[in-house]
């Protein structure tokens, strides 16, 4: 988490609210909420968050603090949580320099966790969203998080 920047990052694609607020350990009076990027309330546990949602922790009915998700490999700024071809083409614009993220997206983009956006995330990217070949275990480690298996839900459309 970069604490700065109140952005959770290396959140495997597919992850669920259920699942990602299984991670939190809430205080008495606590509850947490998602909201997507149009601050429109999340409340399907089963469908995977994505890039930009906000988790609010909230101490009595009033927001304590706010942090806004990235998931590894979802930055095409839909906000459906899945990867495919739209992620994939964002991620060949940046790398190509015709575009830029912002500090949340670069999170997302950093699909291998290495600090950097490069061509081995795209080749990552790639094998997330099932059109590429799985040559460093790529999708081993997205499922992955805290020493627990995550289910993976994707949709690729090409």
């Amino acid at each position: 988490m970069d604490r700065s920047a109140n952005i959770i990052y290396n959140v495997p694609a597919g992850m669920t609210k259920a699942q990602l607020f299984t991670m939190f350990e809430l205080g008495e009076g606590e509850t947490l909420s998602m909201e997507d990027p149009y601050n429109a309330s999340f409340d399907e546990d089963g469908a995977p968050v994505a890039t930009g949602y906000l988790v609010k922790l909230r101490k009595d009915g009033t927001v304590a603090d706010t942090v806004t998700m990235a998931v590894n490999g979802d930055v095409d700024g839909s906000a459906n949580g899945t990867l495919d071809i739209a992620d994939i083409n964002m991620l060949r614009e940046v790398l190509a320099g015709n575009a830029t993220f912002d500090a949340v997206n670069t999170y997302a983009a950093d699909v291998n966790g290495d600090g950097k956006v490069d061509l081995a995330d795209l080749a990552a990217l790639k094998v997330l969203a099932g059109i590429g070949t799985d040559i460093d275990g790529a999708k081993e480690a997205n499922r992955k998080i805290n020493g627990k298996k995550i289910t993976q839900h994707r949709k690729t459309e090409l």
